[in-house]
């Protein structure tokens, strides 16, 4: 008589552990949904971060470029004084003593 009254019991177990099962399956299928989303959205940033950054970093490199231009012009340009400088300081030199001409004491 006792087994005819927990065979219902052992039914109802049977259906409380299937339909356990089915909700853990579903929200394992959403977790990996979400999981999935997620990670298209990460990759997403990701890609946009990345042309950002190289439209950036290519700003960035034309300037340097445009410096490293200027700088190399302005370094030839201070040679070329350097150089003018010392002309004019020896045509200065030989001319000094004939403007002064002779000393009188």
């Amino acid at each position: 008589m006792e087994a005819a009254l927990l065979a219902p019991l052992g039914t109802l177990a049977q259906l409380v552990v299937i339909g356990t099962l089915c909700a853990l399956i579903y929200k394992l299928g959403v977790w990996r949904q979400k999981l999935d989303d997620s990670t298209r959205t990460v990759l997403a940033e990701v890609r946009a971060h990345r042309e950002e950054s190289s439209a950036t970093f290519g700003g960035i490199e034309r300037r340097l470029d445009a410096m490293d231009h200027v700088l190399a012009l302005l370094a030839d340009r201070v040679v070329r004084l350097a150089r003018w400088q010392t002309r004019t300081d020896r045509r200065l030199d030989r001319l000094e003593p004939a403007l002064a001409g002779p000393t009188i004491i």
